[in-house]
């Protein structure tokens, strides 16, 4: 990152570290493991694991409202501080099974259970509120808090060999992606209370149809794949610019059915030829 001191006398100093009254750092850690077991037994295949994940991020942004007055109006115009940390904890448990029922027709079931806890931070330095040494959101009145949420994923498809070059295919899909907070906004309540940005957990779940093809169209060897889909997703993550901040929330549900198509060749001169379809409605 880059900017000036923390100071109200030598804020913006391109001597103290950057070369204008603004900076930005942003640092992220992260430590992930995975025990993982798979084999399979008879006309069995199957695959089972542990997961663990911890991540912080954090971010520091100097900010200062019309910096090129400083000298006429003082070092305190406009001045103020975005410094946060989100801290994130992950666990999961999985498992998938595939069942040959016949040499052409195969059966797979999987699930998983996610918990993540995610713990919002803003830096608070002093004892009341410093626009130079404590977060913006901390002025607005907002605290550490904390988000929880635990949930699973699933699958559930079959596939059926028609010929040794074309697969039929169904499948039933569900999942979701983590919540979390938005450092550079707050939230008022209907009550009048500022709390963090935050924004739920989104859900989602599908179904699909579809059929691939990896074979010869004449001499020509040749892939097409097709596919139609319906999807429902609740509580979709969206963000929004107001101002100068993006301001993070859900959006209630969304549904986006489509189709899609691949087609490509190769070529007996070397060259390859692709051609994509994609067609969605969204509701």
């Amino acid at each position: 990152g880059f900017g000036g001191s923390i100071s109200p006398e030598q804020y913006g100093d391109p001597n103290l570290g950057g070369p204008t009254a603004e900076g930005y750092t942003y640092r992220q850690q992260q430590l992930s493991n995975e025990l993982q077991y798979s084999g399979e037994t008879g006309a069995l295949e199957y695959i089972a694991g542990l997961y663990y994940f911890e991540g912080k991020d954090s971010q520091r942004m100097e900010l200062v409202f019309a910096p090129d007055y400083n000298a006429a109006l003082g070092e305190n115009l406009g001045a103020f501080l975005r410094e946060y940390q989100n801290e994130t904890t992950s666990y999961a448990a999985y498992a998938q099974l595939t069942y040959k029922l016949t040499e052409q027709l195969n059966v797979t079931v999987g699930g998983r259970w996610t918990w993540e806890k995610t713990d919002f931070t803003p830096k608070h330095r002093t004892a009341t509120y410093d626009p130079f040494l404590d977060d913006f959101n901390v002025g607005l009145g907002v605290g550490p808090e904390t988000l929880k949420a635990d949930k699973p994923s699933w699958t559930i498809s079959t596939d059926y060999k028609l010929t040794p070059d074309l697969m039929l295919y169904a499948s039933h899909r569900g999942s979701w992606r983590t919540g979390g907070f938005n450092g550079t906004a707050a939230t008022t309540l209907p009550n009048g209370t500022v709390v963090a940005n935050r924004f739920l957990p989104e859900t989602t779940y599908d179904f699909e149809l579809g059929a691939k093809y990896s074979g010869l169209v004449g001499d020509m060897p040749a892939t097409f794949n097709v596919a139609v889909y319906d999807q429902y997703i609740k509580n979709v993550i969206r963000a929004i610019y107001l101002g100068v901040a993006a301001v993070s929330g859900n959006v209630e549900k969304a549904r986006v059915s489509g189709v899609e198509a691949m087609l490509h060749f190769a070529l007996p001169s070397g060259w390859r030829l692709a051609e994509t379809l994609l067609t969605q409605m969204l509701a």
